[in-house]
């Protein structure tokens, strides 16, 4: 999640080319969860994350790429708040730390090898929304800035600025949704931050996101849409595709509680 791309810590970016074409949707539609904290996540029949819970506190977060598998553990103090994060993948194993103002998260810090290494701070809105998300290195300073835009209690618009080489770049992302819940909400709520999608947040299931980057003449941008089947007010599948120029790829997913 520490690496920075252009299209920022999404699990949805890399589509393969095909989808099952067997999925019988009018069944998944009518499915009830037997609880709303979601197990496991797949995509093209591949498995991409897994969640273990503590009543319904989330204890571990696993992720699968490939053959590369992370772990996440969840620590969490007597007031219910979580303390810090281990995270264990082979690259590069930190232990992350959180400062907090009463409930909300102010800040968590990235260690490594006993070292701190960086910062995340969250700047917030009179209603506890994260406005703004810093990370900065100590040993080469800023490194990316956030800016998030909400209507009500969903991110609408944001933009980030990468500051790892002499000419930062900024791109926008901007968003639509749907009525429905979103899973990672409810999988996330304790902690208050996402970090499957490593941002805030947000209520709802997005349907439509644009990602461009600022300025550019050229007018070029990636589109993603979404098509959700719902089981009660909690997807069970989805369908996506991914616009770029004359490309089309599509993904199908499905959700797991």
């Amino acid at each position: 999640m520490e690496k920075i791309c252009l299209i920022v810590c999404f699990t949805f970016i890399l589509f393969s080319c095909s989808k099952d074409e067997g999925v019988d949707f009018s069944s998944i539609k009518k499915k009830q969860p037997s609880s709303y904290y979601l197990k496991a996540y797949w995509e093209d029949n591949n498995l991409i994350q897994s969640f273990e819970y503590d009543s319904v506190s989330l204890n571990n977060l696993t992720m699968y790429s490939g053959n590369r598998v992370s772990n996440m553990q969840f620590v969490y103090g007597q007031d219910g708040v979580v303390d810090s994060v281990y995270i264990r993948q082979r690259y590069f194993p930190r232990d992350l730390f959180f400062v907090y103002n009463d409930s909300l998260v102010m800040e968590f810090e990235v260690w490594n090898n006993n070292i701190l290494r960086q910062r995340v701070i969250f700047d917030r809105d009179e209603e506890g929304r994260i406005i703004r998300m810093t990370r900065i290195s100590l040993t080469y300073g800023l490194v990316l800035d956030v800016l998030f835009e909400w209507e009500d209690r969903n991110i609408s618009r944001y933009e980030s600025t990468f500051y790892n080489n002499p000419d930062p770049e900024t791109f926008v992302y901007e968003f639509k949704y749907d009525q429905y819940r979103n899973p990672y909400a409810s999988t996330f709520e304790k902690i208050g931050f996402n970090f499957v999608d490593y941002m805030p947040l947000s209520k709802n299931n997005w349907i439509e996101l644009m990602i461009y980057k600022k300025n550019d003449s050229s007018g070029s941008n990636v589109l993603f849409k979404n098509k959700f089947s719902y089981g009660g007010s909690y997807p069970f599948a989805k369908e996506s595709v991914q616009l770029e120029g004359k490309n089309r790829y599509e993904l199908y997913a499905e959700y797991k509680y």
